[in-house]
C-alpha cells in the first residue's frame, strides 16, 4: 500500500509512503477480512519514506521504485527464516527498500549499487 506526494509537477521527483506490517506471532493465525469487491483489508501499521525518481535516464533507473521490489521485500517478509540471523548483500538495491526492510531481521545487510543511486538509498534509510 503506498501513496505518493505529487504535490511538486515541476521535477520527476517523489516523495512515497509505503505502508507495511510486519509478521508476528500474533497475526499468523488472524482470519483475514474482505472489503465489498473482495479485496484483503490488511493492516498496516508501519510506513516509511522513499524519495525517488518517476523517469530517468538509463545509467539511474536505480533511482525509480521498481514494483519488483514491493514483491521482494512481500517474500521476505513473509518468509522470515530466509533472512533472519542473516548476512545479506542486496546487489543492484537501487533505493534501498529490500535493505532496509530485510535490516529488521538480517544481522547485517550490504546495500550496493552505483554512487549516485546508493547515495539516495542512504537518504531513504
Amino acid at each position: 500500500n503506498y501513496e505518493c506526494d505529487d504535490s511538486n509537477t515541476s521535477t520527476t521527483k517523489r516523495l512515497t509512503r509505503i505502508s507495511f506490517s510486519l509478521p508476528n506471532s500474533e497475526n499468523l493465525n488472524e482470519k483475514l477480512e474482505f472489503d465489498q469487491d473482495g479485496d484483503a483489508l490488511i493492516k498496516r501499521p508501519y510506513s516509511i519514506l522513499i524519495e525517488h525518481e518517476m523517469q530517468t535516464e538509463l545509467n539511474l533507473v536505480g533511482l525509480q521504485l521498481w514494483r519488483a521490489s514491493f514483491f521482494l521485500i512481500d517474500y521476505l517478509l513473509n518468509n522470515v527464516n530466509i533472512i533472519q540471523n542473516k548476512i545479506l548483500v542486496d546487489l543492484g538495491a537501487g533505493l534501498g527498500l529490500t535493505s532496509i526492510l530485510s535490516s529488521v531481521y538480517a544481522d547485517i545487510v550490504f546495500c550496493t549499487d552505483i554512487g549516485t543511486v546508493v547515495n539516495q538509498a542512504k537518504k531513504n534509510y
